[in-house]
């Protein structure tokens, strides 16, 4: 790969000991959370990276992404569904297994909108293009959006101002856009030789995606894409999958490492796009 933009020694191991992680994500009170590839929801303090178990899918879990309400829901590839938890008590309160009569597959990640819609990813079956995007309504109604990011449609992100949905397809492998109001789909950028995973943008508009392969963090900027970050050895980015802005003025990056046992963090100049959190009594 092209030489990257920051070094791996600005990256700190932030939490350790948590069972794969493939996902990481934070609250509207700050704390981050994780899921592990045998159900468990980890709750970490941002402080010091310090994690309890607070309940467990009994699946694999993929995404998962907080409300305004005390929930956290949980894209659970092993139970075939969106697992709604209580964040304080571990206990589930719903789970979406289907969608428009059509059983879910692989749901991965799920990402709200200023609406309070909650768009999710289905990646399907590895390379057999059959993914699609649905969304659970406000009236907590799961409807397909739509199947023409059908390449192992992966992490999510929204544009700065919430008009767009950034897809990562990691079988095209691109990363693609839809606008949310016209449905209007457009490949962002195409990054052969990678499988991209999970998203992040800052409030420049810059986008952040995570490489399942190889070990690295690419940046899309003004319609370029470059290395910004990469591990040959795959120790401290590890098959890097989400990420998420977090920490005092969501000015760090948070890095999720499904290949080992740790969340990293490196410190940003540019802000975090705000993650949305709705109180609007969507509840499937």
């Amino acid at each position: 790969m092209s030489n990257p933009m920051r070094s791996l020694s600005e990256v700190t191991l932030f939490a350790d000991g948590l069972d794969h992680p493939e996902c990481i994500t934070v609250d509207p009170q700050g704390t981050l959370w994780a899921g592990g590839e045998a159900g468990q929801v980890y709750k970490i303090n941002a402080q010091d990276g310090s994690y309890t178990i607070v309940g467990n899918t009994g699946g694999f879990l993929l995404g998962v992404t907080c409300d305004g309400q005390g929930r956290i829901w949980c894209c659970d590839s092993a139970r075939h569904a969106v697992v709604v938890m209580d964040k304080e008590t571990g206990k589930i309160l719903h789970v979406i297994e289907s969608v428009n009569n059509i059983r879910l597959e692989n749901p991965n990640f799920a990402s709200f909108d200023a609406q309070g819609w909650l768009y999710v990813t289905d990646s399907g079956h590895f390379g057999q293009n059959d993914g699609f995007l649905f969304a659970v309504q406000p009236n907590g109604i799961p409807m397909v959006i739509d199947d023409r990011c059908r390449f192992f449609p992966n992490g999510l992100a929204l544009s700065p101002d919430g008009l767009s949905l950034y897809i990562a397809e990691s079988t095209r492998p691109a990363i693609t856009q839809l606008n949310l109001n016209t449905k209007q789909y457009d490949i962002v950028a195409q990054l052969p030789g990678t499988v991209p995973d999970g998203l992040a943008v800052d409030q420049a508009g810059t986008i952040y995606v995570g490489c399942y392969r190889p070990d690295a963090i690419i940046r899309i900027r003004n319609g370029k894409s470059e290395t910004w970050l990469h591990d040959p050895q795959g120790v401290t980015l590890a098959a890097p999958t989400n990420l998420c802005f977090g920490g005092p003025r969501r000015s760090t990056l948070y890095i999720a490492s499904l290949g080992r046992w740790h969340i990293g963090s490196i410190p940003m100049d540019i802000p975090g796009t705000e993650l949305i959190y709705p109180n609007n009594g969507i509840i499937a």
